[in-house]
């Protein structure tokens, strides 16, 4: 069976990396501006990619909707609101790297 996907955010939360049988990709969470809070991080991009994958069952478009929601809820006071999901997940872009 064994592990088909895995996600890492640095500890900066700068960026996460995502491995899986398609290769590896990063995406930045922190955009240009400084982060209002960094908590919640972690847990909305492994909310966010779980969530979207029971949709879709399309792991790149999980991991673009994760690094979104870590995006969205950096830069949020409190709890990320869907539009501004939405609008992270319009401008995020991932990179490959192997």
């Amino acid at each position: 069976e064994g592990v088909k996907n895995v996600i890492v955010l640095y500890d900066d939360r700068s960026q996460a990396v995502y491995v899986c049988d398609q290769g590896t990709y990063i995406g930045n969470v922190i955009r240009d501006n400084p982060p209002v809070s960094t908590v919640g991080t972690g847990d909305s991009i492994t909310a966010g990619f779980i969530m979207n994958y029971i949709r879709s069952r399309d792991c790149m478009d999980s991991f673009k909707f994760a690094v979104s929601c870590g995006s969205a809820t950096i830069y949020s006071t409190g709890l990320a609101e869907k539009g501004e999901v939405d609008e992270y997940y319009q401008t995020a872009t991932l990179l490959k790297v192997e």
